[in-house]
Formats: structure tokens, C-alpha cells, sequence
């Protein structure tokens, strides 16, 4: 399936995607994250996947997020290693996940990629749906978490959830 629309997320489903980390002695070996390019001309070919469709093209792409090791380790070795020294293929923790996107929404980044080649990404998400999702969830589960706190006589100090 491919996909150009923004999924939006209605419902909370948990992905622990598999992310690249490329080094290249042109960025001075600082680590970084790999990008899918959503429109032609950001980058050249050998750096970036390009879409058909320029509809949400960012000229700071998506981050590239893959559903299996595999199909990581391949983008890798076909997109990213002409122009990274290394590469490495990493899973996240969820909170460490939550983190990395949401530095990535900081920086701009509005985008993450799910399974993209160098055409076409099985799934575009919008990196402010799903922040907002994961805050609902941990927020969720630390209610959940006070609730059965001290013995089972909750947790409850007031606070809102915009406030935790």
C-alpha cells in the first residue's frame, strides 16, 4: 500500500520502528537520523527517496522510520550509505522514540515515513498527531499508574494534565 495522505491517529496504536543512524565525515561524524526526501531536488538521489507527489513535500522530509530491521538495514545500504562514512540500524525504546520525534518536530521536521523506498513511503505520518497520541497515552498510563499507587489510594495532587 502506498500512501500520500497524512494518516491522522485516531486511535492509539504502538509501532517500534526501526530508525537509521548515519555518520559522514562531511557532517563533521555528528550523528543523524535518516530522511526521506519528499520532493525531487532537496538532495542528490544517493541521499534521498523522492514521492510522486510533491503535495506534502518539506524540503526537510520526513523521517524514514521502517516496521522491520530488514527493510531498514536495505534502505540503508541502497539510499544512505554513498553518502554516510557509517550507518547504523537502531530500535528505540518508546519513550526514547517519543523523544526523537519530538526533537524532530522541534527542528521543523513535520513528517515521519513508514517503510519508505526511494519512490514512495508505505505511510505518512504526521509527527503533531502522533506526539499528541503518545502524550494521551502517557498520560493515560499515568493515571492508570496513580490510581494504583501507595497501595491502591491513588495519586490524584491536584494537578492537570497540561500540568505533568
Amino acid at each position: 500500500m502506498t500512501s500520500m495522505e497524512p494518516v491522522e491517529l485516531n486511535q492509539t496504536t504502538e509501532l517500534s520502528p526501526w530508525v537509521i543512524i548515519t555518520r559522514s565525515a562531511q557532517a563533521g561524524d555528528i550523528p543523524h537520523l535518516a530522511v526521506w526526501r519528499m520532493a525531487s531536488g532537496s538532495l542528490p538521489s544517493s541521499q534521498s527517496g523522492t514521492a510522486a507527489s510533491s503535495e506534502f513535500s518539506d524540503e526537510r522530509g520526513a523521517l524514514a522510520l521502517f516496521a522491520d530491521q530488514l527493510a531498514a538495514q536495505r534502505y540503508a545500504e541502497q539510499v544512505c550509505a554513498d553518502a554516510a562514512t557509517s550507518f547504523q540500524v537502531k530500535q528505540f525504546s518508546s519513550m526514547e522514540l517519543v523523544a526523537v520525534l519530538a526533537e524532530c518536530y522541534r527542528v521543523g521536521m513535520r513528517y515521519a515515513a513508514l517503510n519508505p523506498s526511494q519512490t514512495a513511503a508505505r505511510q505518512i505520518f504526521v509527527l503533531r498527531d502522533v506526539l499528541a497520541a503518545a502524550q494521551k497515552q502517557l498520560l493515560s498510563r499515568a493515571r492508570e499508574q496513580g490510581e494504583t499507587d501507595d497501595h491502591g489510594n491513588g495519586s490524584d495532587n491536584g494537578q492537570t494534565a497540561d500540568q505533568i
